[in-house]
């Protein structure tokens, strides 16, 4: 884990979106990503996700970090981000929780009431190097809708 200013980090995270976006469209109170790893995969290959908090706000806050495995909601612990600071965890599910396997993360202001921007990636490394592909974190303010044949469907940026 590494605790950076986070000047950087914004500025990164705007041009990664191809736009220097106000940050208050970028940040928000909570997250839902629906996947992530911490597991053996074949041939020597380990997979990992990294996840980066950021927070924009003057003051300290305190992101409850859920832990969703097959079995449903196994673990919550805090996760402290100091003020115009972010931290970056190298294994998330390794490094917060202790989990080994496949999981859903949630990501909670414990107050409600602060943005912070979350960006997570799984990555493998292994004999022939490291790929990765970035994680979708869904606001908890996206829609969610039933389909007509009973289906959920998420609709990212629909409120």
């Amino acid at each position: 884990m590494r605790i950076k200013n986070g000047v950087q980090f914004a500025f990164a995270v705007a041009v990664l979106a191809g736009t220097l976006p106000a940050l208050a469209q970028v940040a928000g109170a909570g997250y839902q990503f629906a996947s992530s790893a911490n597991v053996q995969g074949q041939n020597g290959a380990y997979f990992k996700t990294k996840m980066t908090l950021f927070n924009p706000n003057s003051q300290q806050i305190t992101i409850n970090a859920g832990l969703q495995t097959p079995s449903g909601l196994s673990a919550v612990h805090p996760i402290v981000l100091p003020a115009g600071n972010f931290i970056t965890y190298e294994n998330f599910l390794q490094d917060v929780f202790g989990y080994t396997g496949g999981a859903g993360i949630g990501l909670l202001d414990s107050t409600l009431s602060h943005n912070f921007v979350a960006v997570g990636e799984v990555y493998v490394e292994g004999p022939g190097g490291r790929y990765s592909t970035p994680i979708t974190g869904l606001f908890t303010t996206d829609a969610v809708a039933t389909s007509g044949s009973g289906h959920l469907s998420v609709s990212a940026g629909l409120r």
